[in-house]
């Protein structure tokens, strides 16, 4: 998903990507592995306790919260995406804590964004949602019963399968949160690889 979300800013500032390198830009997702990874750990924390709670009981109100948080997060996200567009765009930098400052008057905010932009962002915070849900929808294990059927229960009673999930994830999503074993967990100056600012704002995941 940031995949994306990286892919439409770059796509949108395109102007200002013709005297780099179509070798240069395609590092920027490169660079931008860390980064992701560690936000998909964090996100992925709550989904972590919730496939156990559904693993035991599998009921369809564990499905519906786990779903409903994913739709939240990903509309969220997209909005801060489609936002990012247009705080570059203002200011040459990504939605920060200047930019959540001027929202405290939404009045003005909302009179600076041409009508065109608000409605390009709408569209676009739509669609990136419904890609992002079509995504989790292909990935995810989480389902209501009445797509699974309880004759698919998730079990953990295989010690092994209980070994594995709760000594193996956490241990990956706590290198995931860090970036990797080094000392100092990872920055966002971290994806930072290139003299072009922009090649480096992109490598910066929205959120």
């Amino acid at each position: 998903f940031f995949f994306i979300g990286r892919f439409v800013f770059l796509l949108y500032n395109i102007s200002e990507l013709k005297s780099i390198s179509f070798f240069q830009i395609t590092l920027t997702f490169y660079h931008a592995l860390y980064l992701d990874t560690s936000m998909a750990a964090y996100l992925l924390a709550f989904s972590f306790i919730m496939l156990p709670v559904y693993a035991l009981f599998t009921t369809s109100l564990v499905a519906i919260i786990h779903k409903l948080y994913i739709i939240i997060m990903i509309i969220v996200f997209s909005i801060i995406a489609i936002a990012d567009l247009e705080t570059y765009d203002e200011w040459g930098t990504k939605l920060n804590i200047k930019g959540l400052k001027f929202l405290e008057h939404p009045s003005e905010a909302f009179n600076s964004v041409s009508n065109k932009f608000l409605l390009f962002g709408f569209l676009a915070v739509v669609l990136l949602t419904w890609l992002g849900v079509m995504l989790y929808d292909k990935i995810n294990v989480i389902k209501p019963i009445w797509e699974v059927g309880r004759q698919k229960k998730y079990s953990f009673k295989n010690i092994s399968g209980i070994f594995i999930y709760l000594i193996i994830c956490p241990l990956l999503l706590f290198l995931g949160l860090r970036g990797g074993w080094q000392q100092i967990p990872i920055q966002q100056s971290d994806a930072y690889f290139s003299k072009h600012n922009i090649l480096n704002l992109a490598a910066v995941n929205s959120g």
